[in-house]
């Protein structure tokens, strides 16, 4: 999560910028993150695994990316928060921001990539759409050990 445990909330939104947000970009983050708002004068260590993840995210989103890279995102974080989390990336996702997502949750990997890699040992094993490993439940099997439900 590499968030400033010690920092407060909006302190580490302001890490890595120039000069501090205006209140336009500081009202756009907390659109997308509304929690952030509430917590935005509490340290970053006292958030949950998932909040922290957003303030991550959302550290990344004020400085105007074209691109997020996402790496296991929802590692350690409750089922609910994964859940809250798919729907803010998909957010991000659908505002035009491309997003290179490496992710051990395979359901939420297929709700939310377009496209599928699959690695293994460091070479790409299979790649192809989303529907298309979805539609062929043998290859997750054999790549992923998971079964898909194609009812």
């Amino acid at each position: 999560r590499r968030i400033c445990s010690n920092l407060s909330v909006l302190e580490n939104l302001c890490i890595g910028l120039a000069q501090p947000p205006g209140k336009a970009a500081l009202d756009d983050i907390y659109a997308q993150f509304p929690i952030l708002e509430e917590r935005a004068d509490q340290s970053g260590g006292t958030l949950s695994g998932g909040e922290q993840q957003m303030l991550a995210i959302a550290r990344c989103l004020i400085m105007k990316p074209k691109m997020l890279l996402l790496d296991e995102p929802t590692e350690g974080i409750m089922p609910k928060m994964v859940t809250t989390l798919k729907h803010k990336i998909r957010a991000v996702n659908e505002a035009g921001i491309s997003i290179l997502l490496v992710e051990q949750n395979f359901v939420m990997a297929l709700a939310l990539c377009p496209r599928i890699y699959i690695m293994e040992k460091g070479v790409i094993c299979y790649q192809g759409t989303a529907q298309e490993l979805h539609d062929n439940p043998d290859i997750a099997h054999r790549f992923l050990g998971v079964a898909v439900d194609n009812r």
